[in-house]
C-alpha cells in the first residue's frame, strides 16, 4: 500500500482549498463578532450605570477588563 501512496500526485484527487472570498467572509465575521461584543458591553455598563451609579465604576471594572481582553 505505501508504494502506491507515494506514487499519488496532485492530479489523481481533488482537495477543497480556500479561496479569497473564504478569507474575506472569515475577515467579515470575526469583526462582527467583535463588535457585537462590544455593544453588548456597552449596552451592560449603560445599563450598570443607570441602576445603580454609585456602583457601576466597581460593578463594571472587571467586566469591561475582560471585555476588553476578549475583544482586543
Amino acid at each position: 500500500m505505501r508504494d502506491q501512496l507515494k506514487n499519488i500526485t496532485e492530479s489523481d484527487y481533488w482537495v477543497y482549498g480556500l479561496s479569497e472570498s473564504d478569507f474575506e467572509f472569515t475577515v467579515r465575521l470575526t469583526l462582527e463578532a467583535i463588535e457585537r461584543q462590544a455593544q453588548a458591553l456597552r449596552l451592560e455598563a449603560e445599563r450598570t450605570r443607570a441602576e445603580q451609579p454609585e456602583m457601576a465604576d466597581d460593578i463594571l471594572d472587571d467586566v469591561l477588563y475582560y471585555g476588553a481582553l476578549d475583544i482586543d
